[in-house]
């Protein structure tokens, strides 16, 4: 069942900001030549077999924000890259981080950073190479805790976490209390193990076993909003400082599912989401506060693999199964939102893969965006890596619908705000869902069905984008006000005027019968998708059956 409806192709928008980073050669690939250039002046690369050849052969050039080489330390990654999403996040935005790439091309590195980078007693050579994440988290904390030092009396905020894997099909969180059923383990070879162990810290993930497990607790379920999509159920961890942050975000690695393959000693076997949810409260001079919600989502995404090429098999081999399915259809929406076909764009999968429902806020929804696409030299990996390439260029032509989300100001009380705040984001999301689902209806059906009229498509898009319809609700106010004055005029008089409804013209009557209208065909609409996903998730766990019988049944041949 496919998502989508929106245009995000279309229109105005900030595009997706992509940067390359081409990481340096690794031990094993000593004695092979180079099939990428970097020319970070025009902040283009070049890939082709005639580079690695040093001949004047075929080779394709592509143009991003950042081009980054083999060479760059990771404190240039970050100052190139972050500081302008930090702030538009702090400014009410959302934004979001994502690494993409072939299995071993650096994504992890990138994020988080070398094992022990963050350990407590590391040296300060070591703790040079600390990822984006850890040095997004010590900025944000840094400009948050100087603003409310500088404004102490009109400015608070808060900082909460949560930190979900992405494992097959199933949402795990990472940061829940939930203990691990060793009765659903999770295989873990040797030689990962022992990485695993001699690493330690946030990428290598610390001594003993890591993702050894089925997490047990609450079924976490995605909800679709206004642009977004947010996960019901999940651990939100308030947080104080940039240390406790980084605890947090140690303790969550250290569940997620990692596994040795023949072309990573420890890959990555799960997608891993961390969002920053930002609360700040701002009072004015009349004594109101304004609620201001952003978030900042990092995404660290599981490499492409070949199995031929990664030697893997049994569970190895089911999860890159799973893991190339959902970056097929990531590829898939990213092929959607960058179409210049607007019936391309009208119908986007989103709903074939929960990756993508995580991600739609991220590409064509409401967040600023930057994609780092980490690259191998090696002309080993010519064929991934130049996949890899392509994908991160058409990712530049998404537009994201990146307006500030709008807060809510309420006479002193930050508790009303905050509830008003996120009855508007229901109403909000209800409104882009069944915008959504009738604009990928037939015109003709709807006719026949005496909906989509231009009255209820105009007040669904102004719900949809957090804007207030006015009509009944103004009017009703005026004829309260005017009651109200009757009243204190005219005595007892007039108060039993004021209590009979004023006439509604015709064309009130008819707004209010189309405005309930539209209200129970939300209802209803929200009721089929349920189901229709209940349906699709039923297929799917059979379809999973399948493959796993299909699967053993290989290996027992073999």
């Amino acid at each position: 069942m496919g998502g989508g409806g929106d245009d995000p192709g279309g229109g105005g928008g900030d595009g997706i900001r992509v940067a390359v980073r081409l990481r340096p050669f690794l031990p094993h690939e000593a004695g092979t030549a180079s099939c990428v250039h970097v020319n970070t002046q025009g902040n283009q690369i070049s890939i082709g077999r005639s580079i690695a050849e040093g001949t004047d052969g075929e080779k394709k050039t592509f143009t991003f924000d950042h081009a980054l080489p083999g060479n760059s330390p990771q404190s240039a990654v970050y100052d190139a890259c972050l500081p302008q999403l930090i702030t538009a996040c702090l400014g009410g935005h959302n934004a979001t981080t994502l690494a993409y790439g072939q299995t071993g091309a650096g994504k992890t590195y990138t994020i988080l950073g070398p094992g022990s980078a963050s350990a407590a007693g590391a040296s300060e050579g070591v703790r040079k190479e600390v990822g984006i994440i850890p040095r997004a988290l010590n900025e944000i904390f840094d400009r948050l805790d100087a603003r409310k030092e500088a404004e102490a009396d009109t400015y608070d905020f808060d900082v909460k976490l949560q930190f979900l894997e992405l494992y097959g099909e199933e949402i795990r969180d990472l940061l829940g209390a939930a203990q691990l059923s060793h009765g659903s383990a999770v295989p873990k070879s040797p030689a990962s193990k022992k990485s695993a162990a001699a690493r330690g810290g946030i990428g290598g993930g610390g001594p003993g076993a890591r993702g050894k497990g089925k997490p047990k607790g609450p079924k976490l379920v995605i909800r679709d909003t206004a642009h977004d999509a947010e996960v019901l159920g999940a651990t939100s961890t308030p947080v104080k400082s940039a240390e406790e942050a980084l605890l947090c975000l140690t303790r969550g690695m250290l569940k997620r599912v990692v596994g040795a393959t023949a072309m990573n000693a420890e890959s990555s076997r799960s997608h891993a989401m961390m969002a920053v949810l930002i609360e700040q409260r701002i009072k004015d001079e009349t004594g109101g506060t304004e609620i201001r919600n952003s978030k900042y989502n990092f995404v660290d995404l599981a490499g492409a693999e070949r199995s031929k090429r990664t030697g893997a098999k049994g569970q190895r081999l089911k999860e890159g199964i799973d893991i190339n399915k959902g970056l097929s259809v990531l590829g898939n929406v990213i092929s959607a939102l960058s179409s210049s076909d607007p019936k391309k764009r009208k119908f986007v999968p989103f709903r074939d893969s929960k990756l993508t429902r995580l991600l739609r806020g991220s590409l064509g929804g409401n967040h600023k965006t930057l994609l780092i696409a980490c690259v191998s030299p090696s002309s080993r990996n010519l064929e991934e890596s130049l996949n890899c390439l392509r994908y991160a260029n058409r990712a530049k032509n998404i537009k994201n619908k990146t307006g500030k989300i709008k807060g809510a100001t309420v006479g002193g009380d930050p508790v009303v705000a905050k509830l008003l705040a996120d009855l508007r984001g229901r109403v909000g999301a209800l409104a882009a869902e069944l915008l959504r689902v009738r604009r990928g209806e037939d015109a003709a059906t709807l006719a026949s069905a005496g909906g989509g009229s231009k009255f209820e498509t105009k007040e669904l898009e102004k719900l949809a984008e957090g804007h207030d319809t006015g009509g009944g609700a103004a009017k009703s106010k005026e004829s309260e006000s005017a009651a109200e004055k009757k009243k204190e005029e005219g005595g007892e008089g007039a108060e039993s005027k004021a209590k009979a409804p004023p006439p509604q013209s015709q064309e009130d009557a008819k707004a209010t019968e189309e405005l309930e209208k539209v209200s129970k065909e939300l209802l209803e609409r929200s009721a089929a998708l349920e189901a229709a996903e209940a349906e699709r998730d039923a297929l799917r766990e059979k379809l999973k059956a399948a493959e796993e019988a299909a699967t053993k049944a290989t290996e027992e041949k073999g």
